[in-house]
């Protein structure tokens, strides 16, 4: 079930950042260093080897031990290979020996990380609890080989020379299982699925906030060269210029409709009322000395605020307008 990974993917991965190694697609060091300054050691290591006892089986409940447990130390420390089959879920169980000690590098952070060619890499929790620590493999949908490591992850992104430096002395891990009903694994998978959607959506929900970003961030620039190209030629011709334009973004922030008043004075003074949906954006063109208002239902000002220049945003709130 659990095999340990052979030498010539091993030597590739010190040369050619893991490249060889079923599922471990790490890339290789980058020149650029970890920060100068490392944290406070996480303070999960900070407890006992009867605190880890109990920590194993609060997260072993139900699981059974899986063959042998298989030994190291964590200097030489290398990944293993686990065969995982559909109906089952597994835990790894990490123990240090009594002599062993985790390196102040590695007490910066350390995780379990589950990789498979073609599938997300998985951090599994809960963790490290003092001398040792639980990580959860998850329930495969299908039969496959997942790649187990153990990382020193503390400046990693910038620097992963060092992932595997996690102290001194033996180890052993132990695997556990259980098994899984169909029906449970059905669960699971609707449960990924809507998952992943969720994480479609957002992402493209934030693609088109960005590309929103980007589409009035160019008109403010388009703007702002056809004012500079309007203040040259004024400068440059004994003729006056005509009346400057500024375009500004408004956004309704409140929770319902607002009412609005373009003009000096809602009510009594002469202009235009319109209205703005929740969460919902337009753009209009103003005058600096412009202003602009959200009234009530009787078309009473509860706040305006005056366009200048430099405006490009205006905030709509429940009582009043924000310019910026």
């Amino acid at each position: 079930m659990m095999r340990h990974v052979v030498m010539g993917a091993l030597l590739a991965c010190s040369s050619m950042g893991c490249a060889l190694i079923p599922g471990f697609n790490q890339s290789p060091p980058r020149a650029a260093v970890a920060p100068a300054t490392p944290p406070q050691p996480d303070p999960s290591f900070d407890h006992t080897d009867e605190e880890l006892d109990g920590f194993v089986a609060e997260h072993t409940v139900g699981y059974d031990k899986l063959g042998e447990p298989v030994t190291g130390t964590l200097d030489a420390f290398n990944p293993f290979e686990l065969d995982v089959k559909r109906g089952k879920c597994y835990r790894m169980v990490l123990r240090l020996a009594p002599e062993a000690a985790f390196s102040d590098h590695a007490m910066r952070g350390i995780a379990f990380r589950y990789e498979a060619p073609g599938r997300p890499t998985v951090m599994g929790g809960p963790g490290i609890h003092g001398p040792g620590g639980v990580a959860s493999g998850g329930c495969p949908q299908t039969d496959h080989t997942k790649t187990f490591d153990i990382i020193a992850n503390w400046g990693s992104a910038m620097d992963k020379s060092r992932i595997h430096d996690l102290g001194t002395g033996a180890f052993t891990l132990q695997l556990y299982s259980k098994d899984i009903s169909e029906e449970e694994l059905a669960e699971m998978k609707a449960d990924q699925e809507r998952q992943a959607a969720e994480q479609r959506r957002l992402a493209a929900q934030r693609e088109r906030e960005e590309a929103e970003r980007r589409r009035r961030e160019e008109e403010r620039r388009e703007e702002e060269r056809r004012m500079a190209s309007s203040h040259s030629s004024s400068s440059s011709s004994s003729s006056p210029s005509g009346p400057i334009s500024v375009s500004v973004s408004i956004k309704n922030t409140c929770g319902k409709t607002v009412k609005v008043f373009y003009g000096k004075k809602p009510k009594f003074g002469s202009g235009t009322y319109s209205s703005l949906g929740s969460n919902t954006r337009t753009s209009k063109s103003f005058r600096p000395g412009d202003m602009i208002w959200v009234v009530d239902d009787s078309q009473n000002g509860l706040g305006g605020a005056t366009i200048s220049e430099t405006t490009r945003d205006v905030e709509l709130t429940c009582t009043g307008v924000i310019a910026r």
